[in-house]
């Protein structure tokens, strides 16, 4: 049961990377265009910014902090920097994606050595469990973020496209 479980958390996980990867595409291409920042937004670095080994230690946030700046809708020049507190959720978003790689590292690494033990597959069980419980809250703010960044970019646009209709979406 097991190894059929892990099977299908390995294809799920699959499918949720690329559909994060896809995601981040686009949404980097369009903070792209709606802000005119033409240097740091290419829309494929936030794609390798996962992809290259070492790099995807600190460039994924980076990246993130970046889209959601430029995405947002109150920055009133392109080059302005407005602090938000929702740039803040990337701080634990990333910890949760760092400790929950580890963890999963910790908790297979006798597994994939070959031969564990029972105490070394019972403490497997356990840091699968922490990673599980680590990656749900990781999944939840993966979502905010997701759901803030397109909500930013969706009020951008309406503000560029509809010029006489901003007074009613900006902050008194």
């Amino acid at each position: 049961r097991l190894v059929v479980i892990t099977k299908a958390a390995i294809v799920v996980g699959a499918l949720a990377a690329i559909t994060w990867l896809v995601w981040q595409f686009l949404a980097h291409a369009k903070a792209r265009a709606l802000s005119g920042r033409k240097g740091m937004l290419v829309p494929a670095l936030g794609v390798l910014s996962w992809a290259i080994p070492g790099l995807n230690l600190v460039a994924p946030p980076l990246v993130m902090w970046a889209m959601l700046r430029a995405s947002d809708p109150d920055a009133a020049s392109p080059g302005e920097k407005v602090r938000r507190w929702s740039s803040l959720l990337i701080l634990p978003w990333w910890a949760g994606w760092l400790t929950g790689g580890w963890l999963l590292f910790i908790a297979f690494r006798p597994v994939i050595d070959g031969n564990p033990t029972y105490s070394e597959l019972i403490t497997r069980d356990h840091f699968a469990i922490a990673a599980s419980l680590v990656g749900i809250g990781t999944t939840v703010l993966a979502i905010v973020l997701l759901h803030m960044v397109n909500a930013r970019q969706v009020l951008k646009e309406d503000r560029l496209m509809f010029r006489h209709w901003v007074g009613w979406s900006r902050p008194g």
